[in-house]
């Protein structure tokens, strides 16, 4: 929970919200830039951070505010308390505008099922479920951090569509990237756990195997496909992926010789050829165990016994091993010494045994000792290139984000959409891209629709219950959000001017921790849509006025519209069962409020419902409730009854 979120009193958070959020109490001069101590006690605790100028780029950066500086200085005190002596891979801090994102609060988040679903556990059933073809962890992050914050600025946006038409035009191109982006490991947490040195041969196996992928990868791009790319598109694919890349070969070479291949015995995790030393110390200690092997044999043939097992053991090392029957054959043998048995086996040493562990225990410890000093070398050359190693993991996340749209919208068809600066929409034959998506063969049923905002800034969209009015709503909303993180839409086109906010006042929740009904809920969140939304907002409104008695509804949805087409001038879709607010109040909702419906039709064999999910000008004259229950399952003497005392309210009306 942000404390952005939190009803303020005083300035001072009410001790009941304190329960509800997870607050880290500091002390108040780790605020401050020079406080007690300040830079120097510091640099005391964080001399890498010092040397590397993270500190510097917080206290001193122009583009921050004070108050980020002291938000970061903070937090920068607060790992070196907790972390002391294995401090984490930082970069330097870089600014976050909201004004050049979409503003997403988060009960839109939940209504349009961004990253979550509103029901069960099934990612599939998401916006970040349907687009997610990436291959790397890193890139499914960076989607997720595209998806909830699209961008505002229009060069952007394009930018990133430019790179996403580079791999949908060229799928050769696009696969032979993918296929290398698949033995890409997640070099970004990787590293801090190279920083922290809790990373293993296997961690830098995985880096140098990356660093290896980019390189290749850096050559292929610019030898195969720049030759084939118009310049201005090979530009643009520069600055928005490859430009990360740098290609480490004395790395690379570094860590495939130390750490290249790995030894079926994990004690040996430093390549032979690296180090003489090693190599030296693990053929003495092949040596020894070989006199070991030597000596089993020779006692059983002086003994006689069938099988002599050499075992290691950590409290002993390695003994003689056999079974209890065959132990008896020992007692001639005083040189063979028992330590240790079971109900079926027996253990015993000897001196000359006992000499080969003592040799190899130190042979071990030596051995370890120079590995280990070997691998730290190893770890410090690679937090030595962490800012090209950072750069590159973040240049491959981004080429992964773009061939997996590239690879969708060839999948899908999608189509590039023009975004603008003018507060437009219009929209030729859009699809819901998680439906259509679907296996599930009724999302089939949705059809495709055009949406164009102009001369209807608002629409009005009436129609019966199930016919699809939330779905365009969301459908609609979701392709605003796809379009502004530089993705094609499911549309066969596209004209999306950039939004600043983004509303979604769509389905039923009540907050009873907070004492909040339903309709208490949705008029909050619609008095926060009115307060905040500005002309180049986009917001959809399910059923606006519900839950309350119908006449009062309909005053509140009315006056709701006037406000958001009158007085702000957004772009706005409203879905509502209140009919009278189409074509009979049209003049008083003012020439840029247009009245739209969904299709549906009543079968004359036996009075079925069908469905056209197909949207057109007009207002619907019945919401068909009671042809719904029907289908819902409604008994059928509940279904007369109601179809009988609906045509009696409506004769009584008439008359």
């Amino acid at each position: 929970m942000g404390l952005s979120s939190c009803p303020m009193v005083e300035g001072l958070l009410q001790s009941s919200l304190l329960r509800e959020c997870c607050i880290t109490a500091v002390p108040v001069e780790w605020y401050q830039e020079r406080g007690r101590g300040g830079q120097q006690d510091l640099s005391h605790f964080h001399q890498r951070y010092m040397e590397s100028g993270l500190f510097s780029a917080i206290v001193s950066d122009s583009r921050f505010s004070e108050l980020e500086r002291s938000a970061a200085s903070a937090l920068l005190w607060y790992i070196c308390h907790t972390h002391r002596h294995a401090l984490p891979h930082l970069l330097p801090p870089s600014p976050f505008s909201q004004r050049h994102h979409l503003a997403i609060d988060a009960s839109t988040r939940r209504a349009l099922e961004l990253v979550s679903p509103q029901q069960g556990n099934s990612k599939k059933s998401t916006l970040l479920g349907s687009l997610d073809r990436t291959l790397t962890a890193a890139g499914a992050r960076l989607l997720r951090a595209r998806l909830t914050a699209p961008l505002t600025d229009v060069t952007s946006i394009n930018k990133r569509l430019d790179t996403v038409e580079v791999f949908h035009l060229f799928p050769l191109h696009r696969e032979a990237v993918r296929v290398q982006l698949r033995s890409c490991a997640d070099v970004q947490r990787t590293l801090q756990k190279v920083a922290i040195m809790s990373c293993s041969a296997g961690d830098l196996r995985a880096i140098q195997t990356t660093l290896c992928t980019a390189g290749s990868i850096l050559r292929y791009m610019s030898e195969v496909m720049r030759p084939e790319l118009p310049a201005s598109l090979w530009t643009v694919l520069v600055e928005e992926t490859t430009s990360g890349l740098i290609d480490l070969p004395h790395l690379v070479l570094e860590l495939g010789r130390a750490v290249g291949e790995p030894h079926p015995n994990r004690c040996h995790f430093i390549s032979s050829g690296y180090s003489e030393e090693v190599d030296r110390l693990r053929e003495k200690m092949g040596e020894n165990e070989n006199a070991v092997q030597r000596l089993a044999s020779s006692l059983q043939e002086q003994t006689g016994v069938t099988k002599l097992s050499v075992v290691a053991y950590r409290m002993y090392g390695r003994v003689f091993e056999l079974s209890r029957a065959q132990a008896v054959k020992l007692h001639r043998f005083p040189q063979l010494i028992r330590i240790d048995h079971t109900q079926s086996k027996a253990r015993y040493t000897h001196v000359d045994l006992q000499t080969l562990n003592s040799e190899l225990h130190s042979l071990e410890a030596d051995y370890m000792e120079i590995q280990d000093n070997l691998f730290q070398l190893l770890c410090d050359k690679v937090m030595a290139h962490s800012e090209d190693i950072s750069s590159t993991a973040a240049s491959l996340a981004r080429l992964d984000v773009a061939t997996s749209l590239g690879l969708l919208a060839q999948e899908r068809r999608y189509s590039r959409p023009k975004v603008v600066e003018e507060a437009v929409f219009q929209v030729e034959q859009g699809v819901h891209p998680v439906l259509a998506s679907s296996s599930d063969p009724l999302s089939h049923h949705f059809v495709s629709n055009d949406c164009s905002l102009d001369p209807h800034r608002l629409w009005v969209l009436t129609g019966p219950n199930m016919g699809g009015k939330s779905t365009f709503l969301r459908q609609n909303s979701l392709l605003v959000i796809m379009a502004q993180m530089g993705s094609f839409v499911p549309a066969r086109r596209a004209v999306v001017g950039v939004a600043d906010r983004l509303f979604a006042r769509v389905g039923a929740a009540d907050n009873v921790t907070k004492h909040m009904s339903t309709f208490h809920v949705e008029m909050a969140e619609t008095a926060n849509i009115l307060a905040t939304a500005t002309r180049h907002s986009f917001v959809v409104l399910d059923e606006i006025g519900r839950g309350t008695s119908a006449i009062e509804g309909l005053a509140i949805a009315e006056s709701v519209i006037q406000h958001l087409s009158n007085d702000i001038g957004c772009r706005c879709l409203v879905a509502t069962h209140y009919h009278t607010l189409g074509q009979d109040r049209q003049a008083l909702l003012g020439p840029s409020v247009g009245s739209y419906q969904l299709e549906a039709e009543l079968d004359n064999n036996g009075g079925l419902l069908r469905f056209t999910y197909k949207v057109k000008a007009g207002r619907a004259e019945h919401s068909f409730g009671i042809e719904v229950a029907r289908l819902a399952g409604l008994p059928t003497a509940v279904i007369d009854n109601a179809t009988e005392l609906l045509h009696n309210k409506f004769v009584t009306l008439k008359g």
